[in-house]
C-alpha cells in the first residue's frame, strides 16, 4: 500500500506541472475555450475510468445535498482555472508557483471554517516560514 503522504506529494506534483502544461498549450486558444477543451477530456477520462474502476456505482445513489456541493466545487474550480490562465498570461510559471505556497494558509482556514479541523501551533510556526518565504522569493 502507498504512503497516503506520498500519494499527497504525487498528486501536488501533478498539479504543480499543470501550470507548465497549460502556458505551453493556452497560448492560441482563448481562455473559456481552453478551460471547455481541457475539461471535456477531463470529463471522458474520467467517465472511462468509473466505468472501469467503479462498476457498482450509480449517480442515482448521490445525495441532492451532494449535487449542490459538487455544482459549487465546479463554480470554484471553473473561477480559479480562469483565474489561473489569466495570471499566467500576465507572469512567469515560476513565481505562480511560488504564490502556490499559499494553499496551505487558504485551505487550513478552510478546513478550520468548513470541516472543524484543529489548527496546530506547528501551523501557525508554519505560516510564518511561508510568509518569510515568499516575501524573500517575490521581492524585487
Amino acid at each position: 500500500m502507498i504512503h497516503p503522504y506520498l500519494i499527497a506529494f504525487l498528486a501536488v506534483s501533478c498539479y504543480a506541472s499543470l501550470a507548465i502544461f497549460n502556458k505551453k498549450t493556452m497560448a492560441d486558444i482563448p481562455s473559456f475555450s481552453y478551460i471547455a477543451i481541457t475539461m471535456l477530456i477531463l470529463s471522458l477520462i474520467g467517465f472511462c475510468a468509473s466505468l472501469i474502476y467503479e462498476k457498482d456505482f450509480s449517480s442515482t445513489n448521490i445525495s441532492p445535498k451532494n449535487w449542490l456541493l459538487m455544482v459549487g466545487l465546479s463554480s470554484v474550480n471553473f473561477g480559479g482555472f480562469a483565474l489561473l490562465l489569466n495570471a499566467l498570461g500576465k507572469m512567469p510559471v515560476v513565481e505562480y508557483q511560488i504564490i502556490a505556497v499559499t494553499t496551505p494558509i487558504v485551505g487550513g482556514f478552510l478546513a478550520l471554517l468548513f470541516l472543524s479541523e484543529t489548527l496546530t501551533i506547528r501551523y501557525f510556526i508554519g505560516l510564518i516560514f511561508i510568509g518569510f518565504g515568499l516575501y524573500i522569493a517575490l521581492k524585487k
